[in-house]
């Protein structure tokens, strides 16, 4: 097995909950099912303290926690207390991410935020509203006008200024253009 394989297997250890607890509840049964027979392989793995791979492994979900929050501020303001824990079951299922991996990681999360908030025209509205913009970062389109129910972009640059956001009736207008922020039009309601 060569050492790219090693890495695999260690980076789902820290990454993939149910993948550790596999592993830690019985090594030959998991070595069997990954068929890992190399003796040096399994040395090295055995040698891996229960404690080492889950305090390392809380550490890498608390970083991705935290890059995730920071790309989507009004997400974490409008759910507050849940989030901690709505991002733990998410995590629960790594995916597959790309260079702009803290970005696609946040999209991901939205994503799965989205299907649950279906009944929450608000929660909705902020959700769609940091994807768009997070959408923008990765895909620039030359173009597109995108509108949302609720005035979400006064309430983000509220926050950003360190004051207590109002939620109002209305509507944000963002236009997003290729390689220029967006134009935004705040519609009362």
């Amino acid at each position: 097995m060569s050492i790219e394989d090693k890495q695999v297997i260690v980076s789902r250890l820290y990454t993939d909950e149910t993948y550790l607890n596999r592993f830690l509840a019985s090594k030959e049964r998991f070595f069997a099912e990954e068929q890992i027979l190399e003796l040096d392989t399994r040395s090295f793995l055995d040698a891996l303290k229960p404690e080492q791979l889950r305090f390392f492994a809380n550490n890498l979900r608390a970083k991705h926690y935290h890059e995730t929050l920071r790309l989507i501020p009004l997400t974490h303001y409008v759910l507050e207390k849940d989030i901690k824990d709505r991002f733990r079951e998410f995590s629960l299922n790594p995916g597959k991410y790309g260079i702009h991996r803290t970005h696609e990681e946040a999209l991901a999360f939205l994503t799965f935020l989205q299907q649950s908030a279906s009944h929450n025209t608000f929660l909705q509205s902020v959700l769609r509203f940091e994807s768009a913009m997070i959408q923008h970062f990765l895909h620039p389109v030359a173009y597109k006008p995108v509108l949302f129910r609720y005035n979400v972009f006064d309430m983000l640059v509220a926050l950003r200024l360190g004051n207590t956001p109002s939620v109002r009736k209305g509507f944000t207008l963002l236009i997003f253009r290729k390689d220029k922020p967006p134009k935004v039009f705040g519609l009362k309601a």
